[in-house]
């Protein structure tokens, strides 16, 4: 998924609630080697890194490792609970390491139906840790042994609070994701075209003798603009986002996958000339 789908004022402000979230779950997560607090830190660090990424336009991390990272963590994680039959609750928190996993994953590997699960499924876990949780009546010595008549008051702490503000965190980025208007295509204007393009000819095309008409020359190199892509470069200079895969041959010490840095000079592929008879 490209980080870029948030604004960078908001993936701002989720970094800032997910910091104090993540000091919040390390220090409750502390007390145990592993618990739910602790799984939610590290998927709390995912988002970070994802919403610095959005923030910045910017590759920050490889998308491919930390995609096996997370996906080794659930394994891990799968495994550790069942060997030792804890109380942890299994399916919130190997749900929201394979969610980290996915917003990592190339675009190729999402599907609607899927994100549209997950966000779901995160937007009722964040509400219902903002619910707060029930106290263990069990072991909690505060309550007798025998069922109690009325349901006890939920406990809603900073650990609730952290715990929401991450997975609330998860259910924005899915949310977006789903909902965001598709973009206009961007008409460029010619004084823009003229300063982004760095190489033209300097002379008028010579007019094809068949057709009479000059033909079409098209720019050798492209200079990118903060967060491009080689499809956003595609859809502007050729007017087809199809022809990505054209300049990603043309520039093979690029990811195809990359958001661009201002100033970036890409090849763009020649034009084919038409085979004579």
């Amino acid at each position: 998924m490209s980080p870029d789908i948030l604004p960078a004022k908001l993936s701002i402000a989720i970094i800032a609630a997910l910091v104090a979230a993540l000091a919040i779950l390390v220090a409750y997560g502390r007390r145990a080697k592993l618990s739910n607090e602790t799984i939610w830190a590290f998927a709390a660090l995912g988002l970070i890194a994802f919403c610095g990424e959005s923030a910045a336009r910017a590759d920050l991390v490889n998308h491919t490792a930390v995609t096996w990272a997370y996906l080794m963590a659930a394994t891990y994680f799968s495994g550790v609970h069942f060997l030792r039959r804890d109380n942890i609750p299994v399916w919130p928190s190997l749900m929201v390491l394979l969610a980290i996993a996915y917003l990592f994953a190339p675009q190729t590997y999402w599907r609607s139906s899927l994100t549209l699960l997950l966000f779901l499924w995160s937007l009722f876990v964040a509400i219902d840790f903002a619910r707060g949780r029930e106290p263990d009546t069990i072991d909690d010595p505060r309550f007798p042994a025998r069922l109690p008549l009325r349901r006890p008051k939920r406990i809603r702490g900073a650990r609730e609070v952290a715990l929401a503000a991450a997975a609330g965190a998860l259910a924005l980025i899915f949310g977006v994701h789903l909902f965001r208007p598709d973009p206009p295509p961007e008409v460029a204007q010619p004084a823009q075209e003229e300063s982004a393009v760095s190489e033209q000819t300097s002379e008028a095309p010579a007019e094809s003798p068949e057709t009479g008409e000059a033909p079409v020359v098209e720019p050798e190199t492209f200079t990118a603009r903060a967060g491009d892509t080689f499809k956003s470069i595609a859809k502007r200079v050729y007017g087809d986002a199809s022809r990505a895969p054209d300049i990603a041959r043309a520039n093979p010490g690029v990811k195809p996958n990359a958001r661009l840095r201002a100033g970036r000079k890409i090849n763009l592929p020649k034009p084919s000339k038409p085979s004579g008879d």
